[in-house]
């Protein structure tokens, strides 16, 4: 059974007289309890007009008063008692004996009486029954009975047994009852009775508009008012099943990454067992080695959005996430316990939009996965720069260039590579050009042309490339070119020995099993080097 139970019959207009009794009857029943006075709203009585007179006549500098002020701008019984008051202070020796001048207002004739009922409304709305039952018998609109009620021991332990509590909560609440009966604020009127009794404590509460047949209220309305108000009452408790239900969210994410990554890397490491998850991400690893753009659950095209959904229902067959799962809902529901018995249907894990970031971890973690030497990642990046070269982008065309002049590379294509060399050159990008007249000056891959080089490096050099202007500085300075060739020719060897024995040695600390292909690249290049053949750089 929820924490907090709210009954909401209403009186249609046809009924105003039954309506009206019904607000004296929840007011003055048996067990309820008087509310806060609210009388002090009302307009200043006779009888205090009357005594107002009389102080300022015996003592005229009353005028001077703050709280005569307050009067006269705001002329309500709070006011007009608060001069009072303030009077008989400051003016005891001129009206004698103060117990016995206050007396003598509490008790004369037609003093007003406080405390008759327990009604309450919002903050400064003045109560007079009479008036009230009035407004509600000629109204043309439905008038609501709202009944909420509580437990006995939550009342106590959360401090709702009292009819100050009851009206602070219904007081910042007024907005939602609105809202969900569809009833402009400015037309919304209410009140309501805190009754203390029994294993139940309770409000009763009368709501309505005074704009003819502008209330509705449906059954979602009722749920969404519950909801706003077992917030308000239980958010301490709700605070520690949040609390509860945050860290099963996040051991569930933190399980199914642990799950997959450790698949992946059994079989990048050719230990590999199959299985239905391990299947699927290959499947996955070899569509994301082809798909451009951002690579996102949401971007994925839905037949690919189906497969990366299949292998998170594949996860959640784990029994460490299924009883995560399980968890996490368990505490979900005690949220919604406080206020309702009806849940909503428990969803699969790849259909839970909380969880959607597992999905995104799926995506991650199958670029990891190796497909003929390298991984759905790097094929995806190779795509991404081939189209962006294409569009005409220097900086990746020298890229590309790069990568296909790799003899490792999978993408190894000596005259592809020369081909977006000299289009980005072309295209004014100062690597490119410095790279390409290197190439001329020194007859790599490409016949030697001095002339052509020296252009290309010569505009390079102008854009900044101190590459460049050290290159032609040289050739300058050199008696003989060929000799300063040959000299740069070793330096670049040499560096490339040793950028190569750098690289081994990383590949060392990070990879738990060299690759076949690495280690066939290895001995190529060991191979050269004791052979003396050039390095490109």
């Amino acid at each position: 059974m929820p924490k907090i139970i709210m009954k909401s019959p209403y009186f249609k207009p046809n009924m105003a007289v039954r309506s009206a009794n019904h607000l004296r009857y929840i007011a003055t029943r048996k067990g309820v309890e008087l509310a806060p006075d609210t009388s002090d709203c009302l307009p200043a009585t006779f009888n205090q007009k009357e005594l107002i007179e009389d102080i300022l006549k015996l003592e005229p500098e009353a005028k001077d008063l703050l709280e005569y002020e307050d009067y006269i701008s705001n002329p309500t019984r709070g006011n007009a008692s608060e001069f009072i008051t303030q009077a008989c202070e400051v003016y005891a020796a001129t009206f004698g004996e103060r117990e016995k001048y206050l007396s003598y207002i509490a008790e004369r004739p037609g003093v007003e009486k406080i405390g008759k009922n327990g009604l309450f409304s919002d903050k400064g709305v003045p109560i007079v029954m009479s008036e009230i039952q009035d407004e509600i018998a000629h109204s043309k609109s439905n008038v609501w009975t709202h009944i909420i009620s509580m437990k006995r021991e939550d009342a106590e332990r959360l401090g709702y047994n009292t009819a100050s509590a009851w009206m602070q909560l219904l007081r910042a609440h007024q907005k939602d009852f609105a809202d969900n009966m569809r009833i402009d604020p400015e037309n919304f009127r209410w009140f309501a009775a805190f009754h203390n009794e029994g294993h139940h404590p309770h409000v009763h509460m009368m709501a309505y508009s005074i704009k003819p047949k502008e209330a509705y209220l449906t059954s979602e309305g009722i749920e969404s008012i519950k909801a706003a108000l077992a917030k308000d009452i239980f958010s301490e408790e709700r605070m520690n099943i949040y609390k509860r239900q945050t860290e099963s969210r996040e051991n569930i994410k933190s399980n199914a990454r642990v799950k997959v990554r450790d698949l992946v890397n059994r079989m990048n490491q050719d230990d590999f067992i199959t299985d239905e998850i391990a299947n699927k991400l290959q499947r996955l690893a070899k569509i994301l080695a082809k798909t451009k753009g951002k690579l996102v659950y949401g971007y994925m095209p839905k037949t690919t959005k189906e497969l990366i959904d299949s292998i998170v229902d594949e996860i959640e067959k784990d029994e460490r996430i299924k009883k995560l799962y399980a968890l996490w809902y368990e505490s979900r529901e005690d949220v919604l316990r406080q206020y309702t018995d009806t849940f909503p249907k428990r969803l699969p894990l790849s259909k839970n939009k909380e969880f959607k970031s597992i999905k995104n971890m799926v995506i991650h973690e199958a670029l990891n996965i190796v497909l003929d030497g390298e991984t759905a990642s790097d094929a995806n990046k190779y795509e991404q720069l081939k189209e962006k070269a294409e569009q005409g982008n220097s900086d990746a065309q020298y890229r590309l260039s790069q990568v296909l002049s790799k003899p490792e590379s999978k993408q190894h294509n000596p005259e592809e590579a020369m081909k977006w060399l000299k289009e980005a050159a072309d295209r004014g990008n100062s690597n490119a050009q410095y790279t390409l007249g290197k190439m001329l000056l020194f007859g790599q891959e490409i016949k030697k042309d001095y002339h052509l080089s020296r252009q290309y490096l010569e505009k390079s050099s102008e854009q900044g490339n101190k590459y460049a202007n050290q290159l032609i500085y040289t050739i300058d300075h050199d008696r003989n070119t060929f000799v300063a060739i040959g000299g740069l020719s070793l330096v670049r060897y040499a560096g490339s020995v040793i950028q190569n024995k750098t690289d081994n040695n990383i590949d060392k600390l990070t990879r738990t099993k060299p690759r076949a292909e690495g280690k066939t690249v290895k001995k190529d290049q060991e191979k050269k080097e004791s052979q003396g053949m050039r390095q490109s750089m």
